[in-house]
């Protein structure tokens, strides 16, 4: 809950998110900072996560030789689509982006922050990862995110049966496509990287303003998309981010 959080927090906020006592939350805070996890602002003051949690997943995502695999077929996608390409992977409360290439030119580029959620139910990686799951489970991860109440673009689906015709719709086309639905202006496209059984591994998306996406745009992006996911899936077959 603190990793979701850009600012930091009291106890009493933490204890009403997680539905914990107050007593029992500030001891688990107290462990938290002990342990080097986690921080509190002065004597009394709200608690923060420490550079600890994301230095040691950083080292993990380094060790498993993905970015350093994955980054020359991420510059090479951008280059060819002259758009921002971002890869995102799975982990058991949804998807993480890790990893970026830029194809736009100076002064008319869209780069949005790589360190947020990625929010399943509004946003393209979202879609090509929860149309790779079993409906129920897709249903359950959507709901944890809000759908049918969090809209953060003029156009995020209004609830679970609007969401479910996009999934349908995302697994007959083979990719993802929205267009204002994380936020105004933005079109994106999306594809899931598979391990050989089917199950998401995690994205791979190209996405830009939506006057430079047309339909033909779109389409030809979703060729590439799909050619590079195949070839990222084979590089990706020796670590499992499970």
């Amino acid at each position: 809950m603190m990793a979701l959080s850009p600012m930091p927090r009291g106890v009493s906020e933490i204890a009403a998110t997680l539905g914990l006592p107050k007593s029992d939350t500030h001891r688990l805070l107290r462990k938290l900072c002990d342990v080097g996890w986690a921080e509190q602002l002065g004597a009394d003051g709200p608690y923060r996560l420490t550079l600890r949690l994301a230095l040691l997943g950083s080292s993990v995502l380094h060790a498993s030789g993905l970015t350093r695999t994955a980054q020359p077929l991420l510059d090479r996608l951008a280059a060819r689509t002259r758009e921002l390409v971002r890869l995102t992977v799975a982990g058991p409360g949804g998807l993480s982006w890790v990893a970026y290439a830029q194809g736009a030119p100076p002064g008319i580029r869209y780069q949005p922050s790589i360190s947020g959620t990625v929010v399943l139910h509004a946003t393209a990686s979202g879609k090509a990862f929860l149309a790779a799951l079993p409906e129920e489970k897709a249903l359950e991860m959507a709901r944890a995110q809000g759908v049918g109440h969090l809209r953060p673009g003029p156009r995020t689906v209004a609830g679970e049966a609007e969401l479910l015709r996009d999934l349908a719709q995302v697994r007959a086309q083979g990719y993802a496509v929205i267009d204002e639905e994380a936020e105004p202006e933005i079109k994106a496209i999306a594809v899931a990287v598979r391990r050989p059984d089917g199950a998401p591994l995690g994205t791979l998306s190209v996405a830009g303003p939506r006057m430079r996406l047309p339909d033909d745009a779109v389409a030809e992006a979703a060729r590439l998309l799909a050619e590079t996911a195949q070839l990222l899936a084979v590089s990706w077959s020796h670590w499992n981010p499970d």
